[in-house]
């Protein structure tokens, strides 16, 4: 989960840097929104890398075909926009850098583990399978292991891609 988005702000808000930021001409919003976009921008470029090398060892370097590169790219851009998003919400209410990556650290493991990417979704307990329909780890696993591993048109994800943007947007 790429963080520096939100923590890059609580990180300067510590010297009083931020202050700075907020003396500038910009909104709140304009200030919000590059952040989350220079955030989104650096995980979309770490993910698609890390797309490729593990196709590439994985051997199964023929999804990323013309259409498969686009629609595993989108789904990279889509999962780093909503967690860059809400990692941003949460930093802006946290005055301490330590505590927000303590609660990061715990985040993640609340995610990650519910979302698919280890065992699938379908023979978990019924109490974690309630989780994981709200988890948007849930929606991106799926969506990424359907472009890179099943090779699905983009028409099978359209339910993984709303979900995404309804969640970085919900931020």
């Amino acid at each position: 989960m790429c963080r520096r988005g939100g923590l890059l702000y609580v990180d300067d808000k510590a010297p009083g840097i931020h202050e700075g930021y907020l003396a500038t001409p910009i909104t709140t919003i304009e200030l919000l929104s590059g952040m989350v976009i220079a955030g989104a921008i650096k995980a979309v470029l770490v993910g698609v890398f890390i797309a490729i090398c593990g196709s590439l060892i994985a051997g199964v370097a023929q999804c990323l075909s013309h259409g498969g590169a686009l629609l595993t790219a989108g789904f990279i851009a889509l999962f780093s926009v909503a967690m860059v998003t809400l990692v941003s919400a949460l930093t802006l209410r946290v005055r301490d850098p330590l505590v927000a990556r303590g609660i990061f650290s715990i985040l993640n493991l609340l995610l990650f583990f519910p979302g698919g990417a280890l065992y699938p979704v379908a023979s978990v307990p019924p109490w974690l399978k309630a989780i994981s329909v709200v988890d948007p780890f849930t929606y991106a696993v799926h969506g990424l292991r359907s472009t890179l591993l099943e090779q699905a048109p983009a028409a099978a994800l359209e339910l993984d891609a709303v979900v995404l943007a309804l969640f970085s947007s919900a931020w």
